[in-house]
């Protein structure tokens, strides 16, 4: 009886409560990916998952280098309408690296791949712009509802982008399109997270529409200067770190 009062005193806990939906959201993701992986190994083979862990490897590095951390400053401002106007620019920011990126890499193509090291990802080097676009974009928008506490939305997305990631590898798996691996369904996971979370938001986005300014996107971007001068350079150095090993292997061992 003890623990069913404080159970239920907990929840009464706007904080316990919030914090228990994001935990549950994450539990549940996880599980569904690692519930797949077993199916997953039995149809791909070890140079598809190395691939797989090459691309995401690169895709969350150069994803730092594309919101420049400044998603942290959507849930700093008092007012809905400051936060309004550095969510915006989060999505201009993103959307501005990700048509540089894809630039690059149809010009430099051969050059890009050998210069960092990612000859194996030749195949799937267009769609690492896409991945960071998706990415970057769900960042931001998973800021606007932690801001908005709408912490269900945030939950709502992590369960599908994994339930979508793993059903589309498993078909990919299973179908004559086995041979295009494991990165495509990673893009679909991201595409269909993107997507529920724009229309999950829109309505809180669109009514603060008419707050959206240049003049004071540039006032904030001043203000919150020092995220992007310190936090991406320790975010980057910090991810580098925990892929170098991944990034190092596929360089002296290949896949």
């Amino acid at each position: 009886m003890r623990i069913r009062t404080y159970l239920e005193e907990k929840l009464k806990n706007k904080f316990f409560k919030n914090f228990l939906t994001l935990l549950t959201g994450s539990v549940i993701g996880q599980l569904i990916v690692f519930l797949s992986i077993p199916i997953l190994t039995r149809l791909f083979s070890e140079e598809a998952f190395g691939i797989f862990a090459l691309f995401s490897s690169t895709v969350l590095l150069l994803k730092t280098l594309a919101t420049l951390n400044f998603e942290l400053a959507i849930i700093l401002p008092k007012r809905d309408k400051d936060a309004i106007n550095i969510f915006i620019f989060n999505i201009l920011l993103i959307f501005l690296f990700s048509v540089f990126l894809l630039l690059t890499v149809f010009l430099f193509k051969n050059n890009l791949a050998s210069l960092l090291n990612i000859e194996q990802l030749a195949s799937f080097i267009y769609l690492i712009p896409l991945s960071i676009f998706l990415m970057g974009n769900i960042s931001a928008l998973e800021y606007w509802n932690n801001r908005n506490n709408t912490f269900k939305n945030i939950t709502t997305g992590t369960i599908s982008k994994s339930a979508t990631m793993s059903v589309f590898q498993l078909f990919t798996g299973i179908s004559s399109f086995k041979s295009i691996g494991l990165v495509p369904g990673m893009i679909a996971g991201q595409f269909f997270n993107f997507i529920l979370l724009i229309k999950l938001s829109l309505k809180s986005v669109i009514s603060l529409k008419n707050h959206i300014s240049i003049k004071r996107m540039l006032y904030l971007i001043s203000k919150y200067r020092d995220i992007p001068l310190f936090n991406t350079v320790l975010t980057f150095t910090n991810n580098l770190s925990n892929e170098l090993p991944v990034i190092l292997i596929s360089n002296y061992f290949g896949f």
